[in-house]
């Protein structure tokens, strides 16, 4: 149970930051570029290029947190087939 209930914590504040991180990009993309493309001399499209590319990792491990929350939470509480009453 514990465990599941971390599993979730990290799925929902992973999710809060791929949306932060989305949202600073998006809104805030000059200044994003100003500060990052000076300091590594990179171009638009190669900021954008790994920026994109971190999010689409990142949503990958978020993804990996809330699909292993939803295989240990039945582990925990098995399904029998006898009970009319399941949980979930």
């Amino acid at each position: 149970m514990l465990l599941a209930k971390v599993l979730l914590r990290c799925w929902f504040f992973g999710f809060i930051v791929l949306l932060f991180w989305f949202g600073a990009v998006m809104l805030a993309g000059d200044f994003v570029y100003g500060v990052h493309g000076n300091m590594f001399d990179l171009t638009r499209p190669q900021l954008n290029s790994i920026h994109y590319g971190g999010m689409g990792l990142l949503k990958r491990v978020v993804a990996m947190f809330y699909f292993a929350k939803k295989v240990v939470r039945p582990t925990i509480f098995p399904i029998d087939d006898d009970s009319t009453l399941h949980r979930f």
